[in-house]
């Protein structure tokens, strides 16, 4: 017999070979060893692998974060998500400012009107000289209004992961994540917002928020 070749004939050998060295009742099946909406979330997070759109599927998880909105409010990801799904948007450089800043203004006009779309803009501060980070990021408090203040965190570390799970190519882009309430990004974009794509996150953000 030939050898297989193939992701999907390499699968089907490996479940003849449990199939004849395992008893039937120790096979492993979802349905009964998964809850279903976690299943029915992998489903969907793999459907998005798989999807040809203007974002980026991607199955990594975001770096862990303790840090402080501008409001002062303790924020801990993927803690604070409380198990819902949620938008990040990312800047790496002053540059991505207008970008982030043009995300998070739709963002924040739909969450005064539909309470399931959360979100929070991240500034990456780690490459900012550690004696001129507070001057920054007073500028920064300074342009932002009080209504966003909640939302905007400020990140000194971890910027390679974060590099990482964004897609980073250019420092002035900003980087969309759509992620679930564990931190798991299913979907992103980078680059200028636009009603299409806004329209997107939007979908992608809906469609994996668990029932309340």
């Amino acid at each position: 017999m030939g050898q297989c070749t193939g992701s999907a004939c390499a699968c089907r050998c490996v479940l003849r070979r449990m199939a004849g060295s395992a008893p039937a009742a120790r096979v492993w099946h979802p349905r009964k060893h998964m809850p279903i909406k976690r299943l029915t979330h992998i489903l969907f997070c793999l459907a998005l692998a798989g999807a040809a759109t203007a974002g980026e599927p991607n199955l990594a998880t975001i770096p862990t974060v303790h840090t402080a909105a501008l409001n002062g409010e303790a924020v801990n990801l993927p803690a604070s998500l409380e198990g819902r799904s949620a938008v990040l948007v990312v800047g790496f450089s002053q540059g991505s400012r207008s970008e982030v800043t043009e995300w998070s203004k739709r963002l924040a006009a739909d969450s005064h009107t539909t309470p399931t779309i959360r979100y929070y803009e991240l500034s990456m501060l780690g490459s900012v000289p550690k004696f001129l980070r507070g001057f920054v990021l007073r500028k920064i408090a300074a342009d932002v209004p009080d209504p966003a203040k909640p939302h905007f965190l400020s990140i000194d570390d971890h910027e390679a992961e974060w590099r990482s799970v964004s897609g980073y190519r250019k420092p002035d882009d900003a980087y969309v994540l759509v992620v679930d309430g564990t931190g798991q990004v299913c979907w992103r974009v980078e680059g200028p917002a636009s009603d299409a794509l806004y329209q997107q996150v939007k979908q992608h953000l809906l469609a994996i928020q668990p029932a309340q």
